[in-house]
């Protein structure tokens, strides 16, 4: 996941869809808010279990689809190398003044 400060930087970002990294094409999409909390709460978290505590509020299921649908300078990122690092991320954006704090690579997502 790459978190983004602007729209504009998110949709200028988009371009890269489908860009090589090494021998790999990457596929850039969107990502909704909940999913990138989930998968980055999964990687710190032990697995899910009956003494859970419930999702933050804005996650639940009275939130609307709006919530969805607004920014969230969040892309996904998909067919990454396996040996892949922040800086290999940062480098594919380089035109957008990234640092190792807006990169967070998870395995299970």
């Amino acid at each position: 996941f790459v978190v983004f400060g602007a729209p504009m930087q998110v949709d200028f970002a988009l371009q890269r869809d489908r860009q090589n990294m090494g021998r790999r094409y990457i596929e850039v999409f969107r990502c909704k808010k909940q999913d990138y909390y989930n998968a980055i709460a999964a990687e710190v978290n032990e697995p899910k279990g009956a003494d859970d505590p419930a999702p933050p509020s804005s996650f639940s299921k009275g939130s609307s689809d709006k919530d969805h649908m607004e920014h969230t300078g969040i892309l996904k990122l998909r067919g990454l190398p396996f040996s892949v690092s922040k800086r290999d991320i940062i480098d594919f954006f380089v035109d957008y003044d990234l640092s190792e704090t807006n990169v967070h690579i998870v395995t299970h997502s």
